[in-house]
């Protein structure tokens, strides 16, 4: 562009610098302008500008060529970065991938845990039916054990009466054929001692009457007992139920937290959404969410059972406290 035929005595670097700014312009922005700025004597002193083409030709070339290999060199870090940052990406993928599978695996644990509670709360009413049924035994027990006794009380009392007969009419053999014996007197004896074991006899089954009915009283009181103690163990059950679901979750937590460094679940989840595909986070979130569901549904019946448990001591406390009155007012 600089070339200049030895006829053409008109060119000159001021009349390039005049027409042709621009390219004059991008000269001076190369490194190696001063290489060129040079070259512009010796081009005069030739009459020939071309060298001063030749010179920003190479020029031109020198700086291409430190620019492809200082981009080459970028293009390598960049390279090694994404590598590495692919290979770590993968471990951390990895790492998550078997986090994921570790809290999927709770999570199903834990489902089935609860469909487990689920079938159990649904048994409790048909367990109290078959309680209520099992509780009208121990009546029919009783009644037999009650006609048992009576039969076993009036044979033994016959007996000490057949056996106190026979004592008497012993007796009353050697009086007539040994001693005198005033025999009216003899026989009002009889009379009135016989009606004293009638009497006796009479007295002895209301009392037998009286401690049976205190026995089936303390009877139902006892299965009213067990049966609140039966709820307690129940509470108590479904107390260490919670504790465990809590101690899980929090383990959950922990790792979510140890993963995305976070410390609220909802954040952590939408953190892993960054690294995770969203057909694979989805299902985790989901669970994720039902399990913090029951975990609230959980905690508001354990509030509840508290109450329950609560209103069951004072009961418990009542009943033992009239046991004791009353077995005082016995003594």
């Amino acid at each position: 562009m600089f070339r200049k035929k030895k006829n053409n005595k008109g060119l000159s670097w001021d009349y390039i610098k005049k027409k042709h700014s621009g390219i004059v312009d991008e000269l001076k922005s190369l490194s190696g302008w001063n290489n060129i700025k040079a070259s512009i004597v010796e081009a005069e002193s030739v009459g020939d500008y071309s060298l001063v083409s030749i010179y920003a030709v190479a020029e031109v070339y020198r700086e291409t060529r430190s620019q492809i290999k200082y981009l080459s060199e970028k293009v390598e870090m960049v390279n090694a970065r994404v590598e590495a940052f692919e290979s770590d990406n993968d471990e951390k993928l990895k790492h998550i991938e078997k986090d994921l599978k570790e809290i999927k695996e709770s999570l199903e644990d834990l489902e089935r845990r609860t469909l487990f509670l689920n079938s159990v709360e649904k048994m409790i009413p048909r367990i109290a039916e078959l309680e209520e049924i099992l509780e009208s035994y121990p009546m029919e027990v009783l009644n037999k054990l009650e006609k048992t006794y009576e039969e076993k009380i009036g044979d033994e009392i016959n007996r000490i009466v057949q056996e106190k007969m026979k004592m008497l009419e012993k007796d009353l053999k050697k009086g007539i054929f040994g001693v005198s014996v005033d025999l009216a007197k003899t026989f009002k004896e009889i009379q009135g001692r016989y009606e004293k074991l009638v009497l006796e006899n009479y007295t002895l089954k209301e009392e037998l009457k009286e401690r049976e009915a205190k026995i089936a009283e303390l009877t139902q009181e006892v299965m009213s007992l067990q049966k609140q103690l039966e709820v307690v163990n129940e509470l108590d059950r479904k107390l260490k139920r919670y504790k465990s679901l809590t101690g899980e979750l929090n383990k959950i937590k922990g790792t979510l937290a140890k993963i995305t460094g976070i410390e609220d679940v909802n954040l952590a989840l939408e953190e892993l959404k960054e690294y995770v595909p969203k057909g694979k986070i989805k299902t985790l979130i989901d669970e994720t969410k039902k399990l913090l569901a029951q975990i609230e549904e959980l905690k508001r019946e354990n509030e509840r059972l508290k109450e329950d448990n609560k209103r069951l001591e004072r009961t418990i406390q009542a009943f033992v406290e009239k046991d004791e009155t009353s077995f005082k007012l016995e003594l």
